[in-house]
């Protein structure tokens, strides 16, 4: 009985030695940093799977959902709702109270500034383009854009613009139809039925159009998420996404041209 005894601590001592070493190895720590990294994303997945906060999230984006889907890219009502739910829950985390307040501040300047209108005149619309590229066809001694503004038989136009001049590469001279440029919309003429009959809708004594589809640089507006940096492209944003309308009060886009040409 006394040599089982014997035997059975030697067992556990032998045991007890090699978890020692096995703790300071490496393939210990190894072992280790492995469950605390799954423990961790476990963690996380149920705290944005379960509870509170998944549902908190869910009801205000149902609440502020628009009619398209689309919209959601770059608005300033889906940035101040993300805003504000992050605000929350970094409150509820002990973040602090200055990095939250910068937030709210970066986000409530880019709501001020991104305020869409009901309405946009086609004039100031063809302008913004002009100054978006005015430095640059000053460098390249650019008299005007390329543009090419057409009317369908159906309610509807098209415009194709560029902001070199058509005359600056052989590429841009072949280019006979407005969605062959790699800035173009496609406009549709906002009509109502009044007293049995179809009349244009109008704004200040001028017909109102719907921006249905285009594209900025090439990219298909809807497709993809557009940065809208400049003047005009934050207009086509407003038109495309904030559901602003186009007052056609200058139907002349081909005849733009950049300042200081004679």
């Amino acid at each position: 009985m006394s040599n089982e005894k014997n035997i059975a601590n030697s067992l556990a001592t032998a045991i007890a030695a090699h978890c020692s070493e096995f703790e300071k190895s490496p393939e210990f720590a190894d072992m280790v940093r492995k469950h605390v990294t799954s423990l961790y994303e476990e963690a996380i997945k149920d705290t944005f799977r379960w509870g509170e906060f998944p549902r908190a999230v869910k009801k205000a984006l149902e609440e502020a959902l628009p009619a398209n889907i689309s919209e959601l890219v770059d608005l300033p009502r889906y940035n101040l709702l993300m805003a504000k739910e992050l605000a929350a829950t970094w409150e509820g985390n002990a973040v602090s109270d200055r990095l939250v307040t910068s937030m709210r501040e970066h986000v409530l300047e880019f709501v001020k500034s991104h305020e869409v209108p009901q309405y946009i005149k086609a004039s100031d619309l063809w302008a913004a383009f002009v100054k978006d590229h005015e430095e640059e066809a000053a460098q390249q001694g650019w008299e005007a854009p390329s543009v090419l503004m057409a009317y369908s038989d159906y309610g509807s136009f098209m415009v194709g613009l560029e902001k070199a001049p058509s005359s600056y590469s052989i590429r841009s001279r072949s280019k006979d139809h407005a969605f062959q440029f790699d800035n173009n919309l496609y406009f549709t003429k906002q009509t109502a039925y009044e007293e049995r009959e179809t009349v244009d809708v109008l704004h200040d004594g001028k017909p109102v159009w719907q921006l249905f589809s285009g594209a900025l640089e090439g990219d298909a507006l809807g497709k993809k998420v557009h940065q809208f940096r400049g003047d005009f492209e934050r207009l086509v944003a407003a038109l495309y996404y904030g559901d602003s309308l186009l007052v056609l009060d200058a139907d002349d886009a081909d005849e733009i041209g950049y300042p200081g040409v004679y």
